[in-house]
C-alpha cells in the first residue's frame, strides 16, 4: 500500500495492491473518497466518481467481459447503460426501476457497492 498525505498528514491519495486485487482512490479533504478505482479477480473493474453526499454519481465499470455506465443521483436515479442481460441496454431509472428504454428490455439497475465497501477494499 502507498499513501500520500499533506502537510496535515491527511490522506490524500491511496494506492493498494493485495493478493491480484488493485485499488486507486484519491480523497476529499474531509477524507471522503472523491474518485475510486478498484479491479477484482474475476469480477471486473470500476470507476466511480462520488458526489458530495460520497454515493457513487458516475461509475463506469466492466463486470467479465460486459461494460455498464452509469450516472445516478441516489437512490439509482438517472442514466443507464449496460450489456448485463446479453444485449446492450439503456434507459432512464427512477429508483431503480425504468421508467424509459430504448430497447424495451432494461435489465435490473445494478447495485453500486457502498462507499464503505470501496474504502475497506482500497484500505485492506
Amino acid at each position: 500500500m502507498l499513501g500520500l498525505f499533506d502537510e496535515n498528514d491527511s490522506a490524500k491519495a491511496v494506492i493498494n495492491v493485495a493478493k491480484n486485487d488493485s485499488s486507486i482512490a484519491l480523497l476529499k479533504p474531509n477524507k471522503k473518497l472523491a474518485i475510486a478505482i478498484t479491479n477484482r479477480e474475476g469480477e471486473g473493474s470500476i470507476l466511480s466518481i462520488l458526489n458530495s453526499k460520497n454515493d457513487p454519481a458516475v461509475s463506469l465499470a466492466v463486470h467479465g467481459d460486459k461494460p455498464g455506465l452509469f450516472m445516478y443521483q441516489q437512490p439509482r436515479t438517472g442514466l443507464l447503460f449496460n450489456l448485463a442481460g446479453g444485449r446492450p441496454a439503456l434507459a432512464l431509472m427512477d429508483h431503480g426501476s425504468p421508467v424509459w428504454s430504448a430497447t424495451g428490455d432494461v435489465p435490473p439497475a445494478p447495485e453500486l457497492p457502498p462507499t464503505d465497501d470501496i474504502m475497506r477494499e482500497i484500505m485492506r
